[in-house]
């Protein structure tokens, strides 16, 4: 394809790491596009070099962890947020429909509204404690737990899902 291989057994090592089709992704903007018809050949451009697609993928895999970063340190304020909120009005806030949004708390027509989806999926959680760290927090606080317990088990997507079911006030 016309790469350029300085260390050979460098590339085999990261090829053997990384994998090959994650890292061709990566070769993707260096192939020689055919003027006529715009699409891409298998031929790499002159002087591509396997030591700048290894860079491309360390950039992106940084960039991506920053992200990831970023992410969790908005999840851990929304988890906290909710509970603080929430927790002002009852510890156990989250089981309670009448202190959501009524949109979020009104059946469809098969009878189930967004707030039984989600509290469905938090009770499937419970019943099955997979982790320590989930057993523990139900050893120490029983059931129902409290808010501020209740937040760190939600998956993430539990969490933007309970979002969406905030009264505005408590939302914003």
């Amino acid at each position: 394809k016309g790469m350029i291989i300085d260390d050979e057994a460098w590339a085999i090592s990261c090829l053997s790491q990384i994998g090959y089709y994650r890292l061709s992704a990566y070769w993707h903007p260096f192939k020689v596009r055919s003027a006529a018809d715009g699409v891409d050949s298998e031929r790499l451009k002159d002087g591509t070099r396997f030591e700048y697609i290894f860079a491309l993928y360390q950039y992106d895999r940084a960039l991506r962890q920053l992200i990831l970063e970023g992410v969790e340190i908005i999840e851990v304020s929304l988890r906290v947020e909710v509970a603080y909120r929430l927790g002002q009005k009852d510890r156990f806030a989250y089981n309670r429909p009448d202190l959501l949004s009524t949109r979020f708390c009104k059946a469809d027509v098969n009878g189930v509204s967004n707030f039984d989806r989600w509290h469905e999926t938090y009770q499937v959680k419970l019943r099955r404690p997979n982790e320590d760290f989930t057993k523990h927090i139900i050893d120490k606080y029983g059931q129902p737990l409290p808010i501020w317990a209740s937040v760190e088990l939600w998956e993430f997507n539990q969490l933007v899902f309970f979002l969406s079911g905030l009264r505005h006030d408590d939302a914003s």
